[in-house]
Order: structure tokens, then C-alpha cells, then sequence
């Protein structure tokens, strides 16, 4: 099977869009001293997609969807989204380091997010741990997050943003820290939690064959200012098993192609790198931030 095109927009917008990215542009600083992060991104997603932004480092991809969140506001642009589905939060984000409060047990912290929308004690507990017991964590729904391991908090993290009931969901290399063999685990929770209730997921990684694994639609960043270079749709059938989507010609194909789209962005960004200037010896950043 051929690595699939993207539909074009006006293919996408045949079916119900979610998210409606039109010619951002995001800024930091004013006059000399500004700095280009997004330069027109136009983009599309789809109700109940999962789309994944990956680009070289500094390329834009967590700001991007800090502006979905709502956490930052684009210099130039708008973000739109579509009709709303239920009466749950637009959008829930799961960050990069462990986003569990460490004075709260696990039950306590997969039901936060319920018990902020004033959802009564027996339902919101109710559902929490119909979540944990998804994830493998029923022993531990009692235990606070000093006594989980890494991957174990990640699955807490995930756990309370499914149980939220977001319409939305984005996920900032929420995976980024954990061993290969843990990661593994965790992507298998992710793909059945998301099989079953199939929210708008927006995810950021370095990793390609994470991109691969876990995405309907992969999204290819340009080094900085970021542009979307490339959008490539994945063809492996869901629902997916990790180890026989691995082993697949098509996620081979799709990886491969990735790496042709950044290749060249990050030669690029390695060729900017070096011929910046050099970076002031301690004694004079001393000087230039009295």
C-alpha cells in the first residue's frame, strides 16, 4: 500500500471540522529584537481525527497548540472550532512533564477536572475509576504520585483528561520522558481509550515512529519560522496492535517518508545554528541583564 495523500481543504471540509486554523502568524518581541515562531498556518482537523505535529526542535509545534489550547493568543490569524458536540470542556491538554497534583491520590486527581465542573462526588468518582480500572491502576487509586512510577503518572495524566470529556484533546509530548518499553505500554491505553471514544486529538512529538503509531494524520513542520511543509495520511487500519503495526510495510513507507520531509529542516536549522554568533561568556550575560 502507498503512503495516502491528505484530502485537500475543501475535501476536509466536507466532513465536520473541528478545528479551524486560518493564517496564523505568532510573534515574540517587538521591532529588531521580534522573532518570527508561526508564519501562516492554514489547517484543517477533523471531527474525532488524530493528528500529530512533529518538526525539528524550535520549529513552533507546542506553541501552535498552546494557541489551540487557548494558553497563547496568535499575533496574526484565528483558530475556529465547530459545533459543539456535548456540554463537557472544549478542550483538555496534557503537558509534557507529569500534570498530577502530588498532594492528591490517584482517584482524587483522575477526578479532578469533574469535581472543577461541579460534577456531584458519587458520579464523578464513579467515573474516575472506570478510567482507572482501563489503565491497569485500580491497586493504586489510593496511592499518591511519589509512589508511581513515571509511566504509571502518565496513565493518571491520561486517565483524567479522557475522564474530563474534552471535545478536544492535546497532548505536548506527554510521553516524551518514558523508556521505550513503558512508552510502548502507555500507547497501547492511549489507542484503546481512544478507539473507544474517539476524541479530536491533537499530539506533539520528536518521535516519528510515535507520529506513525498513534496518528490518522501527521502534520510536518518547517524549521523556524514553523510552516506546515507537508501533511501525510497514515493508512495502517485501526483498531491498531502495536507490535504487527510496526512490523507493517506501511508504517515503514510512512516513517520513511517522514524523515525525507525533515531531513532537509534539519540541515537547515544545523546550518543556521552555526553560523549564528556565538553564544556570551557568563561574565558578559552578567553584564547584559543588569
Amino acid at each position: 500500500m502507498t503512503v495516502a495523500e491528505t484530502p485537500s481543504r475543501d475535501d476536509a471540509t466536507s466532513a465536520e471540522v473541528a478545528i479551524s486554523i486560518r493564517d496564523v502568524d505568532k510573534v515574540y518581541g517587538q521591532a529588531e529584537s521580534a522573532v518570527l515562531a508561526l508564519d501562516a498556518i492554514d489547517l484543517d482537523i477533523r471531527r474525532g481525527e488524530f493528528v500529530t505535529l512533529i518538526g525539528p526542535s524550535g520549529c513552533g509545534k507546542t506553541t501552535l497548540l498552546r494557541i489551540i489550547a487557548g494558553l497563547e493568543a496568535p499575533s496574526v490569524g484565528t483558530v475556529g472550532f465547530g459545533p459543539r458536540a456535548t456540554d463537557g470542556p472544549l478542550r483538555s491538554m496534557v503537558f509534557q512533564e507529569h500534570g498530577v497534583l502530588p498532594w492528591m491520590t490517584v482517584l482524587d486527581n483522575v477526578a479532578y477536572g469533574l469535581r472543577v465542573r461541579g460534577v456531584p462526588k458519587a458520579q464523578r468518582l464513579e467515573v474516575a475509576r472506570s478510567y482507572i480500572r482501563m489503565l491497569g491502576l485500580t491497586r493504586f487509586e489510593n496511592a499518591y504520585p511519589r509512589q508511581l512510577s513515571g509511566g504509571m503518572r502518565q496513565r493518571v495524566s491520561v486517565a483524567r483528561a479522557f475522564a474530563n470529556d474534552p471535545e478536544i484533546l492535546l497532548m505536548d509530548e506527554p510521553f516524551g520522558a518514558l523508556d521505550e518499553q513503558t512508552r510502548m505500554m502507555v500507547h497501547a491505553d492511549l489507542l484503546r481509550l481512544w478507539q473507544e471514544h474517539r476524541k479530536t486529538v491533537v499530539f506533539v512529538t520528536h518521535s516519528l515512529s510515535e507520529a506513525v503509531l498513534l496518528s490518522d494524520r501527521i502534520v510536518v513542520m518547517s524549521s523556524r519560522p514553523g510552516r506546515i511543509k507537508e501533511s501525510i495520511s497514515v493508512p495502517l487500519e485501526r483498531p491498531r496492535h502495536i507490535s504487527e503495526a510496526q512490523s507493517s510495510p506501511e508504517f515503514a513507507a510512512v516513517r520513511g517518508r517522514l524523515w525525507d520531509a525533515l531531513r532537509d529542516e534539519i540541515e537547515l536549522l544545523n546550518a543556521q545554528e552555526a553560523s549564528a554568533p556565538p553564544i556570551p561568556r557568563r561574565s558578559v550575560w552578567r553584564r547584559l541583564i543588569r
